[in-house]
């Protein structure tokens, strides 16, 4: 699973139009997960070369956390924690018109 947004990186002016999760951090404690999401130019430079282009850090909190926490889930533990971190990523300005792909 993916996200399909493009987003230019103000840094170096690169388009980034297929997002993954790098990274995911949960401290419950805290009440907060980080998700790292890296974008890169496209799904086939992504599996050509792996090199993306830009990335996002997002952290949800308090509430957040607790909806993100509180996703439906099956299947594979890990895949439903993805699932559930890119329904959050689309929670956010820039990426809600994401495509699930």
């Amino acid at each position: 699973m993916a996200l399909q947004i493009a987003i230019e990186d103000p840094n170096n002016g690169v388009t980034a139009t297929y997002w993954r999760i790098e990274q995911i951090d949960i401290q419950a404690r805290l009440a907060q997960a980080r998700i790292v999401l890296n974008g890169y130019v496209s799904l086939d430079v992504r599996a050509r070369s792996g090199m993306h282009v830009a990335t996002r850090d997002l952290t949800a909190i308090n509430a957040d956390f607790i909806a993100l926490a509180s996703a439906p889930a099956s299947g594979v533990l890990f895949d439903a924690i993805k699932s559930a971190c890119y329904a959050y990523a689309k929670t956010q300005p820039e990426f809600a018109t994401a495509e699930d792909v």
